[in-house]
């Protein structure tokens, strides 16, 4: 039997800053039913879709879902250390391409408020992660800085899934001494990214028995 309820998932926007300055934007959405990140258009074609509600200026974008009785919440730990990446991720996540100059980067983190961004190819798969750190060394004039973010990322050692339980992020994040960590979608593109600032607050959080 279908159930009459229904469910908000919130958009997320994917933002590629290109080297000539253009920017590139995809809408996201978690698609509860199918358990995984889909591009929003998408749904405009399924039998369960009621409508979109677009991204304002204060309020968020969410795709408007008939549910079903076969949709479970996600038990998880008391710790939430089996909680599944997407929970606490960040959907609204800035990208860039090799080719964007330092002082680009350094304009879109300060107005993204973002500590880091994932640098992608054309198709908007990770390749680096470039931070305010690496981005310091241009400002303080480190002889073998470069100037774009190519030349100063840290090149893609490993990402992870929506899927992926927290405590096995956290642990590749603490062996390798990242504190950002791209999430990728089906098809391999960037759909979030998970920080350790965000870890952290969902550790603060109270204890839960159930996912978001």
């Amino acid at each position: 039997m279908t159930s009459n309820q229904t469910i908000e998932c919130g958009i997320g926007v994917r933002e590629i800053l290109s080297g000539d300055g253009g920017v590139r934007r995809r809408l996201m959405v978690h698609c509860e039913p199918q358990h995984e990140a889909v591009y929003v258009a998408t749904c405009t074609v399924c039998p369960r879709c009621l409508g979109i509600r677009a991204p304002g200026e204060e309020t968020p974008g969410a795709v408007i879902c008939r549910s079903s009785d076969d949709d479970e919440p996600t038990v998880t730990d008391d710790l939430g250390m089996r909680t599944p990446v997407r929970a606490v991720m960040e959907r609204d996540v800035a990208c860039v391409t090799a080719d964007v100059s330092v002082d680009a980067l350094v304009a879109l983190l300060i107005r993204r408020g973002a500590s880091a961004a994932a640098v992608v190819d054309e198709d908007g798969h990770p390749v680096g992660i470039v931070s305010w750190s690496d981005c310091l060394r241009v400002r303080a004039g480190a002889a073998d800085a470069g100037r774009n973010a190519a030349d100063v990322m840290t090149p893609m050692v490993f990402s992870v899934t929506e899927t992926t339980e927290l405590s096995r992020a956290i642990d590749l994040m603490a062996d390798g001494g990242f504190h950002q960590v791209p999430v990728v979608m089906g098809d391999g593109s960037v759909g979030g990214m998970l920080s350790t600032r965000e870890v952290v607050r969902w550790l603060a959080r109270p204890r839960q028995h159930l996912a978001p």
